[in-house]
């Protein structure tokens, strides 16, 4: 019996949890465990709670059980293998918006709670995330069959993947029969980061963070293919290199796993819209 950890930093009311859960259910053999936390953690990145108690609470939303946690995605993985067992595979999301560029996959929740999985117990993950431009449809049922293909997969070539500890996969915000897949290394730099400072109704200074997307220099790199060419993108971390294609440990044996993903997607994708 393979032992898969679902998890993500939206919280357990997502949509996008629903519709992992939903493609993972379809394959035989797995026993799942889900602990998520119960509000949304976007942007908490590797951290962990160490100065508060954390609650832990369980329930059941469309037939899942889950373990429902006051804390952060990296508690929820802490958790989970301090008093549920040894897991084979982490999953982490649907995340409702893409983690591409290392300013957003580093600081995502989604993306470091399978970082951390892979650091503390030596255990690969994915991470799936999605760019939207609009409602978000969990029972689509080409986005669960996709991922059901990938999870298995992933699960064959388990022991292939020791210079990857995370597959992180952005899909595009529609997936039509024109849509590929792609293996793409990550963009350094996504955002310029603009400071707004204000002053509150009390007169007390405050400031808000916000950005501006940059496509023009991320040609062929994972923003550009996703936002642009609207591809499933694929990409390969290793917490010791970030990315596996440019600064990791075996770049070409990791090259050869990831192409062999993208190939079976896109066979996927060929099926789905003949």
């Amino acid at each position: 019996m393979t032992r898969v950890l679902v998890t993500n930093d939206d919280g357990f009311l997502s949509p996008g949890l629903r519709l992992l859960c939903n493609a993972i259910t379809r394959i035989p053999g797995l026993e799942v465990k889900i602990v998520v936390p119960e509000k949304p953690q976007s942007a908490g990145s590797l951290a962990v709670t160490l100065h508060k108690p954390i609650r832990i609470w369980r329930t059941e939303i469309d037939g899942l059980e889950m373990n429902v946690i006051s804390g952060r995605p990296c508690d929820a993985v802490i958790y989970a293998f301090s008093f549920l067992g040894d897991f084979d595979l982490v999953l982490s999301g649907v995340n409702m918006g893409d983690n591409t560029g290392l300013q957003a996959l580093l600081a995502s929740g989604t993306v470091c709670s399978c970082i951390y999985a892979s650091i503390a117990r030596n255990v690969p993950g994915i991470a799936f995330s999605m760019y939207l431009k609009s409602y978000f449809n969990p029972n689509d049922n080409v986005l669960i069959r996709i991922i059901e293909e990938i999870v298995k997969f992933v699960l064959e070539v388990k022991d292939e993947l020791e210079p990857i500890a995370v597959i992180s996969i952005n899909f595009p915000s529609k997936i039509d029969r024109n849509t590929r897949a792609r293996v793409c290394d990550i963009a350094d730099v996504k955002f310029t980061h603009d400071v707004v400072r204000r002053v509150d109704p009390r007169g007390l200074e405050y400031f808000w963070i916000h950005g501006h997307l940059l496509l023009y220099p991320l040609e062929h790199l994972d923003t550009f293919s996703l936002y642009v060419d609207e591809s499933i993108v694929i990409s390969g971390i290793n917490p010791r290199y970030i990315s596996v294609l440019r600064r990791g440990h075996d770049p070409d044996r990791a090259m050869k796993v990831l192409s062999r993903l993208c190939d079976h997607v896109n066979d996927v994708l060929r099926q789905l819209f003949r």
